[in-house]
């Protein structure tokens, strides 16, 4: 069993909050933990700005231990043009895990982004919607998916 941080904008936009349910019913069928930095998050939305009442603090060092302890993240960034906001919060989620070496699978539809250097150079495989993900995180947490990992043949 594998822990799969998701990391992705969080906003107003439905779309950032369905994914992570799509992707925790497919990765905890296969048996794996999941670690989604809006559990026990008490949202409210207001016009296009999402709000929480705990703390950001508490929520900061807990996403943090989460993904210390994650074995990969699964990264959205599919919705960076849709929610008209920054997504400061996944940048440095993933810049952590680049840090303590954690592998990357990065949903981006935006061509810019996936040629941008930082992203195409640490994530594991960019690809462009969640289907293609969850194959990847299956894939990559059977022996022969760490091999080719290892000598880069999922580079995407």
């Amino acid at each position: 069993m594998k822990t799969i941080y998701l990391a992705g904008t969080i906003s107003a936009d439905e779309g950032t909050r369905w994914w992570r349910q799509v992707a925790q019913y497919f990765l905890r069928k296969l048996g794996h933990q999941v670690r989604d930095p809006l559990r026990g998050k008490v949202l409210t939305v207001d016009g296009k700005e999402v709000f929480s009442d705990i703390p950001g603090t508490c929520f900061y060092n807990r996403d943090l231990r989460d993904i210390r302890e994650s074995d990969l993240l699964l990264v959205d960034l599919t919705h960076l043009d849709s929610t008209n906001r920054p997504s400061c919060g996944t940048f440095m989620e993933m810049g952590y895990a680049l840090a303590l070496g954690k592998p990357m699978i990065v949903m981006c539809k935006n061509p810019a982004l996936l040629v941008h250097p930082f992203i195409a150079n640490s994530a594991l495989a960019v690809v462009e919607d969640l289907d293609e993900a969850l194959k990847l995180v299956a894939f990559y947490f059977h022996s022969a998916g760490q091999e080719l990992a290892q000598c880069g043949t999922l580079k995407g």
